[in-house]
């Protein structure tokens, strides 16, 4: 059941936060609410559809909603066999106090689920997944910088076989061509099902070229990508057939002059 939390001012200043969908940091306002005292909440887009989004039709762009926030380790997410998709919010003990709080029923459950998508621990600094030990505090994201730095030097992340079709000129200290790692692209397709992932990081790659002041550094290029893939998930749906519109839509084209006084 959706418990009543606070949000700090620092929220409205996280620079990552910032630079994803409004519907994105709707969804971190909206987990806070679900989570239990100790910031664990059950993930599945159904239940946070039932719970905070009951007239988004669309689960979709909660499941991409929620990779963008683990991406930016604002949630860490975590598959159990018995309980499926659970989430935790990294920062939660930082920033909520909790009067008389209940003892987590999801933290052993959560604590025994491998991390999810399940994938070897050198994935970790793709997906942006960290442990509480580490966790991105709101506004800074000092910590997931200095990961993403760190894994960049090491040698296994030069053998990985990438998808050599596609090419984006990056800027910033590792400047230079980079390709998309395979097993990458097939987190994309699981995380969208329903759109053609091959086409739209295709059309990714020809604003980037396109657009060099704007272009990604690094550290950037992933958070960018699964941002396109989701902005173009949420305009439409199989085969680019258009998908019924988001609460988001619903709210920004409602004019006053519609409903006289």
């Amino acid at each position: 059941m959706p418990r009543i939390r606070t949000i700090k001012p620092e929220f409205w200043r996280n620079r990552q936060l910032a630079k994803l969908s409004a519907f994105t940091r709707l969804l971190a306002i909206a987990v806070l609410n679900m989570a239990d005292d100790e910031g664990y909440f059950e993930a599945d887009t159904a239940l946070i559809r039932g719970d905070v989004f009951p007239f988004e039709e669309d689960s979709m762009s909660i499941h991409g909603a929620l990779m963008e926030l683990s991406m930016i380790c604002y949630v860490e997410l975590r598959e159990s066999s018995c309980k499926g998709l659970l989430g935790h919010i990294c920062s939660f003990k930082k920033h909520q106090v909790i009067s008389r709080p209940s003892q987590s029923k999801l933290k052993a459950i959560f604590n025994e689920s491998p991390m999810f998508p399940a994938e070897n621990t050198d994935s970790r600094s793709t997906h942006g997944v960290l442990t509480e030990s580490s966790v991105l505090e709101q506004g800074t994201g000092n910590r997931e910088k200095e990961k993403e730095q760190g894994d960049s030097s090491e040698p296994s992340q030069a053998s990985e076989p990438v998808d050599s079709t596609l090419v984006f000129e990056l800027v910033g200290k590792d400047s230079g061509p980079w390709s998309p790692p395979l097993a990458l692209i097939d987190q994309f397709r699981l995380w969208y099902p329903s759109m053609n992932v091959d086409a739209e990081l295709r059309r990714a790659a020809a604003w980037h070229a396109t657009n060099p002041t704007k272009r990604k550094t690094k550290n950037g290029i992933t958070k960018f990508l699964n941002a396109w893939l989701a902005k173009a998930n949420d305009r439409g749906g199989i085969n680019g057939h258009p998908q019924p519109p988001t609460i988001t839509d619903r709210l920004s084209n409602i004019r006053l002059e519609d409903y006289p006084q």
